[in-house]
């Protein structure tokens, strides 16, 4: 096989993964998620004056530790209280649109396929006497995403056994097209391509 044959191979395979196994291939227990003790998230309403802004912080004895901009919300750590009881007391409040724990989060995906151990191409620990580390870094890849069920991704190679057990829900059908006509039904130029 050649190298852009094992590279396609590689990447659709991580890809491919990474859709099958998303979140549900932790195999952690269920427990409510830490959070910082003296930190939440508040993100005001549009709109919402600046002096509104600083008295329910300064209510909440709070020092700004960071805004982000991205989501227009601000890090705050709060003095008077605890987190559950600012969020109570601020969760209905006209001028938040949310207030939310400081959550700790740690990110470990890693597939709960039994067999998922001889993949040495997504994860080589020199399980078959290869080089330890010598793999396209999948798992470090899946701690970032896990993928989206909206995104579609063309596989180049031979063929796939797409009624395989595994894949049969993640592969993609044409709904333009009605299987079995001869005709060219969403015009793309390819007859029956679903």
């Amino acid at each position: 096989m050649s190298s852009l044959g094992r590279f396609t191979t590689s990447l659709w395979a991580v890809v491919l993964a990474g859709a099958l196994f998303g979140a549900s291939g932790t195999s952690a227990a269920i427990h409510e998620p830490e959070y910082r003790p003296d930190e939440v998230i508040v993100k005001f309403r549009d709109g919402v004056p600046s002096q509104r802004r600083q008295a329910i912080l300064s209510d909440l004895g709070a020092r700004h530790s960071r805004h982000f901009a991205r989501i227009d919300a601000d890090h705050v750590r709060i003095s008077r209280g605890d987190v559950q009881s600012a969020i109570a007391q601020y969760r209905n409040h006209p001028d938040i649109e949310y207030i939310e724990p400081n959550y700790i989060l740690q990110a470990d995906v890693v597939p709960n396929d039994p067999q998922f151990a001889g993949l040495w191409g997504l994860r080589n620990m020199g399980q078959t006497g290869g080089t330890t580390g010598a793999d396209i870094r999948a798992t470090q890849a899946w701690d970032v995403t896990t993928g989206s069920a909206t995104v579609l991704v063309a596989i180049i190679d031979t063929g796939v056994d797409y009624g395989h057990p595994d894949l049969m829900a993640n592969i993609f059908a044409n709904p333009g097209e009605i299987p079995g006509n001869a005709i060219d039904d969403d015009g793309n130029g390819f007859i029956d391509d679903v």
